[in-house]
């Protein structure tokens, strides 16, 4: 319903319960993050997804890094993610090189993801 209203000012409690203990709300609360927050997220939205365990988790973080890289600079948000490397795991990274392959081309001021 947030979603539909594009409340705001409802994202830090949508990221809250993100974090929660329901597997049926997690990624639900982390979708419409997602969709209704800004740049400011992608830390804690990063930060959700290097402790995401369960795949819908998982999959909603992956979705709203998509969405939230698509409302940053490239740049910044490209680098975000790669500081982000060296603490994923390979599930993890996978849904990574995606999110960044959806940012666009690599340009010189994009950094490299090493192994």
């Amino acid at each position: 319903m947030a979603g539909r209203r594009r409340m705001v000012s409802s994202v830090p409690t949508l990221l809250e319960a993100a974090k929660g203990s329901d597997a049926t709300i997690r990624p639900a609360a982390l979708k419409q993050a997602g969709e209704l927050g800004g740049p400011a997220e992608l830390p804690t939205v990063l930060a959700l997804l290097v402790q995401s365990k369960e795949t819908a988790d998982l999959e909603a973080a992956e979705q709203a890094l998509a969405t939230l890289s698509g409302k940053a600079e490239p740049d910044v948000a490209a680098s975000m993610l790669a500081t982000t490397w060296s603490k994923t795991e390979p599930k993890q990274r996978a849904a990574l090189v995606r999110v960044l392959a959806s940012l666009g081309g690599q340009s010189p001021s994009k950094p490299s993801v090493g192994a």
